[in-house]
């Protein structure tokens, strides 16, 4: 006697992707598609190859997104002497005491030739050896006090009591 029911249905086909921590299978019965990723091209291009300064340094890091290590530089590492290949610097109390060695290896890696980076004691230290930190905020402050002697600026803050200028913007970039 024949069934009134339908034939039963073939499974659904195999997905055409597959996940991507399996290989595509060699079968008949199975089709793999592998999606195929570009390679993306670095928004920010190596500009410093060869540091001229301490500044430098700390950019070639920022540059190569080494950004625990470049904090570290900008914060808490005072250059006390600068020459292609040697570093000396001054180590924060709050500074990574692995950073010297960091450096080293990382810039000799980076320009093809030996740096030997050496931390100096306190005592050779001077007010004058500080933090790219502290000179970026000694340059901001500077430039507050330049702009609060302009003219205008003056003018504006004797109309205005207890006005303070609280932010300068570059309007050039």
């Amino acid at each position: 006697m024949a069934s009134s029911q339908p034939a039963p249905r073939p499974a659904a086909p195999p997905p055409l992707t597959a996940p991507a921590t399996t290989a595509p299978q060699a079968s008949s019965a199975q089709l793999a598609v592998v999606p195929q990723v570009e390679e993306e091209e670095e928004d920010d291009p190596i500009t410093i190859t060869e540091p001229q300064n301490f500044r430098d340094v700390a950019e070639m890091f920022k540059e190569r997104h080494e950004m625990l290590i470049y904090g570290q530089i900008y914060n808490f590492i005072s250059p006390i002497k600068f020459e292609i290949g040697k570093l000396e610097i001054y180590l924060d109390h709050a500074a990574d005491r692995t950073i010297p060695g960091q450096l080293s290896k990382m810039l000799a890696e980076w320009t093809g030739q030996r740096w030997v980076v050496t931390v100096v004691t306190e005592n050779k230290k001077t007010d004058d050896h500080i933090t790219l930190a502290e000179t970026d905020k000694r340059i901001y402050q500077q430039k507050l006090a330049n702009a609060a002697r302009h003219p205008i600026v003056e003018e504006v803050l004797e109309h205005f009591p207890g006005a303070k200028i609280i932010k300068l913007q570059d309007i050039t970039e």
